[in-house]
């Protein structure tokens, strides 16, 4: 009998033991759910990282084709505006043309000095070659680098100061230190231009 008794508790036992229920695997579920996107999540990642390495690859190809494109641009820009300025004409050549031009005329208003033609000579600093200096001394240094901005800046100021001595009227011998000075810088620079054109 107590055998039967033991037997049938046990029996009881295991009978009230909890069997695994549907609710249980939802969290398997749910746990395999995380694993799957984090596997995809970096296989996409992976992906990514390796398509991404051709294009930053291809990036200093673009670079340097833009950089080439402008440098087209500017070139066409330069030839244009040489165009505008000189038409047919060589450039150095039409600078050093200029330049002696400006050159001749300093001469003249040393003449006028002379002879108390201050008026004309004031005149004469703002026509022929004198009424582009400005400008193409700024051409002559944009485009060639043999062309000093200090020798450009010593050539605008020198013009300047001298038409203010024109204007206080001046002994010859106090403008003509001024006069020789610029000779002396336009004449330069014309050889300059005239030896690029050859």
């Amino acid at each position: 009998m107590a055998k039967a008794v033991t037997t049938s508790s046990a029996a009881s036992t295991r009978q009230a033991r909890p069997t695994p229920t549907a609710r249980s695997y939802p969290k398997q579920e749910h746990h395999t759910n995380i694993v799957s996107r984090v596997t995809a999540g970096v296989c996409t990642g992976l992906l990514l990282l390796s398509s991404a390495q051709p294009a930053r690859a291809a990036v200093p190809e673009l670079v340097l084709l833009d950089t080439s494109n402008t440098a087209v641009l500017q070139s066409l820009r330069q030839l244009n505006k040489a165009k505008d300025r000189f038409g047919l004409e060589d450039p150095p050549a039409a600078l050093s043309s200029r330049f002696n031009g400006a050159l001749q005329q300093l001469q003249r208003i040393e003449l006028l000095v002379k002879i108390d033609q201050y008026d004309n000579a004031r005149m004469a600093l703002r026509q022929g070659s004198f009424q582009s200096l400005r400008m193409d001394l700024g051409y002559g240094q944009e485009m060639y680098r043999v062309v000093k901005p200090q020798v450009v800046r010593e050539v605008i100021e020198g013009v300047e100061q001298l038409d203010q001595q024109l204007k206080r009227r001046e002994p010859a011998e106090a403008i003509k230190p001024k006069l020789q000075g610029l000779q002396e810088r336009l004449g330069d620079l014309a050889t300059l231009m005239s030896d690029m054109a050859k």
